[in-house]
């Protein structure tokens, strides 16, 4: 998969999911309420509008080019360079290019994730006004707030989610003679498996990144928050927007094989 085919399978993911990503970030922050992401993105269109579940979508939209098209065109690239076995080649190029695409996922989810959280939308405005004023006070490490937790979160999802993708598209290859349906099938049942698996992780993570922006959150750091949301709440707590992660994660990968084997084959 090129680095171009990547971006633009990223771009594309990215504007097919993103209200649905904004009722995630919202299900993610809530303590309590409402548990379905399907009934608050009900909830916020008819509150807030349509143009408020696109909130973030210019910054995260420009993340998404360019870090899916790092982490595919690296991963791909470290990946033909080992004769390992497939598990252990799949997850060493998924460590090393993770560590790389998070250098740009990162600071632009930052400003994205604060602009979705309907409580501070308003009061500190869009995503590129959040980046901009980080950038004008000179707090540039705010933009790599959660760099090392993040790597917490994404690394364990990459080295789950593609070594199953290519040991599930290598097994289907055998029953299918089209090579783009078993890459779908795979990328979709190994997307949705490893975004599901670490959404406990993902929800310390945002919540570590926004603590500091007038919440109620005062996490020391990712085993505090698992142990302070598991007391609190229990294991339903802990998986609370699971099952939005799990969709979006099966769409977005799913959808970034698939333009990118579109481009690359024509």
């Amino acid at each position: 998969m090129s680095f171009i085919g990547a971006c633009l399978g990223g771009l594309t993911a990215r504007l097919i999911y993103h209200p649905f990503d904004t009722s995630r970030v919202n299900l993610q922050l809530k303590h309590s309420g409402p548990r379905s992401s399907i009934f608050l993105t009900r909830e916020i269109f008819r509150e807030n509008g349509l143009l408020y579940l696109y909130s973030g979508l210019g910054l995260s939209c420009i993340g998404s080019i360019l870090g899916t098209g790092v982490y595919i065109s690296s991963y791909n690239a470290i990946y033909n360079k080992f004769e390992d076995k497939i598990s252990t080649n799949s997850m060493k190029s998924a460590l090393i290019a993770e560590c790389l695409a998070s250098l740009i996922f990162v600071p632009t989810a930052v400003a994205t994730e604060r602009a979705q959280v309907r409580s501070l939308a308003i009061r500190i405005g869009n995503s590129f006004k959040i980046l901009a004023n980080i950038v004008k006070t000179g707090d540039l490490k705010a933009l790599f707030k959660g760099y090392w937790l993040t790597l917490g979160v994404f690394v364990p999802l990459s080295i789950i989610q593609m070594p199953l993708y290519e040991n599930i598209k290598n097994m289907l290859q055998k029953f299918y003679d089209n090579e783009l349906t078993s890459k779908l099938i795979a990328s979709a049942m190994s997307g949705g498996v490893a975004w599901w698996i670490t959404s406990p992780l993902d929800i310390i993570r945002f919540r570590l990144q926004i603590q500091n922006a007038e919440t109620n959150f005062n996490y020391k750091g990712l085993l505090h928050g698992v142990c302070c949301i598991h007391r609190g709440q229990g294991i339903a707590g802990l998986f609370r927007g699971s099952l939005n992660r799990s969709i979006f994660g099966a769409i977005n990968f799913s959808t970034v094989i698939l333009i990118s084997h579109l481009y690359d084959a024509y």
